[in-house]
């Protein structure tokens, strides 16, 4: 009795072991099942995430269109595992409406093609959009079964897949590709494949719009140097109708000098006349074998005479100061000349260390004789430290700044100019006793083309320019001004 009980004990006991392996081992055929199935489904993503990188990479690396949908093609097939792919492409100019014709561009991933296959499948295809399958593509279809017998081989492919590619709307190219047989899978690729054909699309407006933008910015750059070349001629202009406004004082200031040299040369002429008639008396003289011939005295008297006659003493005296006078005269031409040289010169936008100080007073040698019948000009400079800047723009300003001032007085004023210096910055001040700007003109003051002088008078780009000038050395100018008072610029340079 007792064996039989211990028996079914042990029989319940192995049963129930039984029962739970088979529970632990269904449990365990389970998870193993989900794991296979995870893993198949990570790898799947795995997969569609690197067809999404490799078209990302695309739109990085900037390639050519062509080169772009081989990797596009190439990508997809190799996720579906396909038996071809090739792409149908629209020509350049071609309506929206016409078949388009296939390409060099094909994916042929298996070793052996019949040479049947590779002749239709290289050969002079179309792609019609008005075609049955061509409107199922317009319609969103991406799969379109071919044959009925879904166990399709290479040459007969039971299944196409086509991914439509799209810029701003119209569809430029179609990727077909080849399938003998379809995975459960494919349907999750699908979604993925037509993200990345749409990222194509986008990638291809996004090319066009940065070949556009380079266009747009090479037609800016080109405008751009127009514009500074048309610029620069326009400073030129103003700065050749200064010249011509200042051409008859310039003509004024070289002629009175000029005119001193040549009085001086007509007398050193006649001074040289008396010289060497003075130095033939002498050789008549040593001519004399001794000084104690009778011919000896009345050379002597003759000498005498020569010098009384010509007063050699005077000349002596005095052909000195003539020389040196002559000498200032023809400096002062040549200072005159220098300073409208390098006034009308064409600017060649250098900056080179130049003194303020020495720019301003080139600036007013050359419109000396603009001033000095009506302006009593008083100078104050003390920046004498070199600058870094364009000698010739500064000049440019001082004489357009000044010359202003002296036609804003009627008939007598005073113009001061003054300069100082920090240690960053440069300050320029010309200030006249003119008539003044009223107060409703001054905002108005550096506008292009506007002016307060009458007609004839100027080009009205003078301050404009002025403006342009010092803003282009990093500085600025201001005017302030009153009425019946006078008017006074002001002009910062940063020293650094």
């Amino acid at each position: 009795m007792d064996y039989q009980a211990a028996y079914l004990a042990e029989r319940e006991r192995r049963l129930q072991a039984e029962k739970l392996l088979d529970e632990k081992t269904r449990e365990v055929a389970s998870s193993l099942n989900m794991i296979q199935y995870q893993y198949r489904s990570l790898a799947n993503q795995k997969k569609g995430l690197e067809l999404l990188l490799n078209v990302a990479q695309i739109g990085e690396l900037r390639l050519d269109w062509e080169t772009v949908l081989y990797v596009f093609i190439e990508a997809v097939g190799q996720l579906f595992e396909v038996d071809y792919g090739l792409v149908f492409m629209r020509e350049p100019g071609a309506a929206a409406a016409e078949p388009m014709s296939s390409s060099t561009i094909s994916y042929l991933p298996l070793d052996n093609y019949p040479d049947s296959t590779l002749n239709l499948l290289r050969g002079d295809r179309q792609f019609d959009l008005s075609s049955t399958v061509g409107r199922k593509v317009l319609e969103g279809s991406q799969v379109i079964q071919i044959n009925q017998d879904t166990a399709g081989t290479p040459q007969a492919p039971a299944w196409r897949l086509y991914f439509p590619i799209r810029k701003k709307g119209e569809i430029i190219a179609v990727a077909e590709f080849g399938i003998s047989g379809w995975k459960e899978e494919n349907a999750t690729y699908l979604t993925l494949a037509m993200a990345a054909s749409a990222s194509i699309g986008v990638m291809l407006e996004r090319a066009d719009a940065h070949s556009k933008l380079q266009e747009n910015f090479a037609a800016l750059k080109q405008a751009h140097e127009q514009l500074k070349s048309a610029q620069s001629q326009l400073v030129q202009s103003e700065k050749m109708a200064s010249i011509g406004q200042l051409a008859a004082g310039v003509a004024h200031e070289i002629n009175n000098p000029v005119g001193f040299v040549i009085s001086n040369i007509d007398t050193l002429q006649d001074y040289l006349a008396g010289i060497l008639e003075v130095c033939a008396g002498y050789e008549q003289y040593l001519a004399v074998n001794t000084t104690e011939a009778p011919e000896a005295s009345a050379v002597r008297q003759q000498i005498a005479a020569i010098k009384r006659k010509h007063d050699l003493a005077f000349i002596l005296d005095d052909i000195e100061q003539v020389v040196r006078d002559s000498s200032e005269g023809l400096n002062r031409v040549k200072d005159i000349v220098l300073s409208l040289k390098n006034f009308a010169r064409a600017d060649q936008g250098e900056l080179q260390p130049v003194s303020v100080d020495e720019i301003i007073n080139d600036a007013l040698k050359m419109i000396h004789n603009e001033l000095k019948y009506h302006v009593q000009l008083e100078t104050d400079l003390q920046a004498p430290s070199a600058l870094l800047c364009n000698a010739a723009q500064l000049s440019q300003v001082v004489v357009n700044l000044v010359i202003n001032a002296s036609q804003a007085i009627a008939e007598r004023g005073t113009i001061r100019v003054e300069t100082r210096e920090t240690e960053s910055r440069t300050q320029i001040r010309i200030a006249d006793t003119g008539c003044g700007i009223p107060a409703e003109q001054l905002s108005r003051i550096f506008d292009p083309f506007f002016t307060t002088k009458p007609v004839d008078v100027g080009t009205g780009l003078g301050l404009s320019i002025s403006h342009g000038i010092i803003e282009q050395h990093g500085g600025s100018i201001s005017v302030s001004s009153e009425v019946g008072q006078g008017t006074v610029f002001s002009i910062s340079l940063p020293r650094g």
